[in-house]
């Protein structure tokens, strides 16, 4: 389940299409404290980065 859905669930759509755009990287990066609290409970794969 991603992009839409996650934006169907409540998350920012800017939010759900950037995280959806990079699910064949291995690590995720941002700034956004409560985007990357909120992605860390999807099951992505990714590793999330806060910088």
């Amino acid at each position: 389940m991603h992009d839409v859905n996650w934006h169907q669930q409540g998350r920012d759509f800017a939010d759900a299409l950037h995280l959806a755009s990079s699910l064949n990287a291995k690590k995720f990066a941002s700034f956004d404290k409560k985007f990357l609290k909120k992605a860390k409970v999807l099951d992505t794969g990714l590793e999330m980065l806060d910088i």
